[in-house]
């Protein structure tokens, strides 16, 4: 077992402070998760304890980077937050765990209170190896145990803890898993919307050949000659259809990644390899033989006293209720592909649509490291703040500025509590709320409404009465029909001693996780502390609060980047500063993944539409080839143009209906799998299914318009002629 914890640390370089992404671990992790070092070693257990040398395991690219890819890297010094680590090993490439760490160190070497102490906990991951034949069951059965002896040997510490075990695996793709599914869904059914065609098309072809074949036959070719000879033609086609999607993947590829949301796991190591390569051919070779399967046996033993006739039909009825069946299938599939593009379309207009609870527009945000070595004192995190904000404040064009230790779409902490003067609820049942640690400003800056009593002020620091806001939807909670200001709070984070927190303000409830929201998620009420009332124990036990600073412009807030990096760069050059965003870009890249799955299935739509009209623009025009002599003959006997168009488009209207109904009914079972995706449309939503019907059955007769133009041309005389 081993633990793992994320951080971060300054780097002084010629630019100045740089941050770096820092994975705090124990001794066995890379033993653990059974990552032997590229270069050097990891850790040991001598490494991590108090007192050890402190030593650094570089990821590759941070190597690469600040080391050139230099072998002799092992036993160099390297600084960062003011402490010298001597590197002892660098990881292999594509090495990569919670996030992209630049680079871990030991967690034992650190005289914490949060690593060192029961009762406190700052987001410690631990990850373990089953013993051989040990399912997760009976390992967390064990833990289950553990828990319950911790309990007996520490009940102030662990009472009412649990521990909960799950694989890997599906930790880290837990909020992906079922996105991938499903476009790996979406990307079956457009295989198969293109294997229908082929099949078709095949068909089409098999029929038109009934007389060669009736001849090979002749001619002494056995059934098994004609289904290889035509077996290797499918398999050919396919083939050559594999390549060019290659070609055209390798055209698309990086267009497409570009488009990636960066939540998605292993994102950047997505492309084309030779397992990719591997598997468009294997998959065009498998089509190629089950599509080409079917036309190859119909045409291996035909009847040749009916396919040698001068006058024969290459194609017998039960060939056309197979093809007709073919394109009622790809127009089902294609009704299901569309169905869900457009509900996922939906859902992206009304996230659009949905009010944050705070304003977006003209707001900066950008992110700020403090060296542990200097900002571990409480008073040194709070003077420098408030410099900062004070600066800040008076640059042109800041309308408001403020900080907050944790914000909404970004990290935050959550925090028990319950209302003085009420019993005290058991500890696993008690309420929380996320936890918001902000300074003066911050309201302002985010454009989040004052419903009641005041803000913070300068006032609000360590010697004054401890306060707290709260937002609306705790205070119906909690205080209905009765105004919460002045009532008081016992809040259980940073207050050991149970110090009553003042309401003097009530705020706008603020989306927490962003538009989207995350349905599964309990806790969404908020409180907000003041960070200049953090005591100093809390310092010393967590480190120094990296904050986010938000600054409110009156113009474009790119524009005010650079005097806000100077100004902060003037109270400390040490402080490294970064992620400078725009909150506009802040709530896009909460919708990232959402945009990205939309489009991608959006664009697997189209291509199923398209391929369905293709479909039945293939099986009217085989038709209306087949049928030549009969149009020729309807014409001959008085039937119109008009009546000619009418009966080779009302074929095609025929099976796109069937298809659209059949395609709503398999629709209706699979959209429910998309529910995780939509925000306020249901996965049955009738308008959706309406639309998708509609726009089905006008792509239908515009399939069908050449070849009934083509058949209300024919010549009577000519399609006669051999009659």
């Amino acid at each position: 077992m081993a633990g793992y914890h994320p951080d971060a640390f300054n780097l002084a370089t010629h630019q100045g402070a740089e941050v770096v992404t820092i994975g705090t671990v124990s001794a066995g992790f890379f033993r653990t998760l059974g990552i032997p070092p590229a270069l050097g070693r990891g850790f040991s257990a001598a490494d991590d304890r108090l007192g050890a040398g402190p030593t650094a395991v570089l990821s590759y690219g941070f190597w690469q980077r600040h080391f050139d890819s230099k072998r002799d890297v092992i036993g160099k010094a390297l600084t960062m937050s003011g402490q010298s680590y001597t590197v002892i090993g660098v990881l292999p490439k594509d090495f990569w765990f919670f996030r992209r760490e630049d680079v871990y160190v030991p967690i034992g070497i650190y005289d914490r209170i949060w690593i060192h102490q029961r009762r406190t906990g700052f987001g410690m991951l631990v990850v373990g190896r089953l013993k051989l034949g040990v399912t997760r069951g009976e390992a967390e059965a064990d833990m289950t145990d553990v828990a319950r002896r911790l309990a007996q040997e520490y009940p102030k510490a662990d009472a009412g803890r649990g521990i909960n075990v799950t694989s890997a695996l599906s930790f880290l793709v837990k909020d992906v898993r079922t996105t991938l599914y499903l476009l790996m869904g979406a990307v079956c059914f457009v295989l198969l919307i293109a294997c229908v065609n082929v099949a078709n098309l095949l068909l089409s072809r098999s029929a038109g050949r009934q007389k060669e074949m009736g001849i090979r036959a002749a001619l002494g070719a056995g059934w098994r000659r004609v289904v290889r000879q035509l077996l290797t033609e499918s398999v050919l086609l396919a083939l050559f259809g594999g390549a060019f999607g290659i070609l055209l993947a390798y055209a698309s590829a990086k267009l497409l990644l570009a488009y990636v949301p960066g939540e998605l796991p292993r994102a950047q190591n997505a492309g084309l390899d030779p397992r990719v390569l591997l598997f468009v051919v294997v998959a065009s070779a498998v089509t190629g033989i089950i599509f080409g399967l079917a036309p190859a046996l119909r045409s291996a033993n035909p009847d040749l006293n009916d396919t040698l006739k001068e006058g024969g039909r290459g194609a017998s009825r039960r060939g056309h209720r197979l093809q007709n069946g073919l394109v009622v299938a790809e127009m089902g599939l294609a009704v299901v592909l569309l169905a869900g593009a457009g509900l996922t379309l939906q859902s992206i207009l009304r996230l659009n649509l949905v009010k944050t609870g705070f304003n977006p527009q003209d707001t900066v945000r950008f992110e700020v490291s403090l060296p542990y070595r200097h900002y571990s004192v409480g008073a040194n995190d709070r003077a420098f703040y408030k410099n900062v904000l004070d600066r800040l404040r008076v640059l042109p064009g800041v309308q408001a500025a403020g900080m907050a230790g944790g914000m909404p779409m970004g990290w935050e902490l959550e925090a028990s509590f319950y209302v003085e003067g009420r019993p005290k609820p058991h500890p696993q049942s008690m309420p929380a709320a996320r936890l918001y640690r902000t300074s003066r400003g911050y309201l302002q800056a985010m454009g989040i409404s004052l419903l009641r009593g005041r803000s913070f002020t300068d006032q609000d620091t360590l010697g004054s009465q401890p306060v707290v806001m709260i937002d609306d939807a705790l205070a119906r909670k909690f205080f209905p029909h009765q105004n919460p200001v002045g009532q008081h709070l016992i809040l259980f984070f940073d207050n050991p001693s149970g110090v009553p927190h003042e309401i003097v303000g009530v705020v706008h409830h603020v989306k927490q996780f962003g538009p989207a929201g995350r349905k599964n998620w309990k806790i969404h009420d908020a409180l907000y502390t003041p960070a200049a009332q953090i005591a100093d124990p809390g310092y010393k036990a967590y480190g120094p609060l990296d904050g986010d600073v938000i600054v409110r412009t009156a113009s474009a807030p790119e524009t005010i980047i650079p005097s806000v990096r100077r100004a902060v760069r003037s109270v400390d050059p040490e402080v490294a500063v970064y992620d400078f965003e725009t909150i506009d870009d802040v709530i896009r890249t909460s919708l990232a993944a959402i945009r990205f799955t939309t489009l991608l299935i959006a664009i697997f739509a189209v291509l199923a539409l398209a391929l369905a009209a293709i479909g039945i623009y293939g099986v009217t025009s085989y038709s209306v080839s087949q049928r030549t002599r009969e149009i020729g003959l309807r014409v001959s006997l008085g039937a119109q143009k008009r009546d000619v168009l009418n009966m080779v488009v009302g074929q095609g209207l025929k099976l796109a209906a069937i298809g659209v109904a059949a395609g709503i009914v398999g629709a209706l079972g699979v959209t429910r799998f998309l529910s995780s995706l939509l925000y306020g449309i249901k996965p049955t939503d009738s308008l959706t299914f309406a639309t998708v019907a509609v726009i089905l059955m006008a792509v239908a007769p515009l399939a069908c318009c050449v070849p009934a133009l083509r058949a209300a041309r024919v010549d009577p005389s000519v399609a006669l002629r051999h009659e």
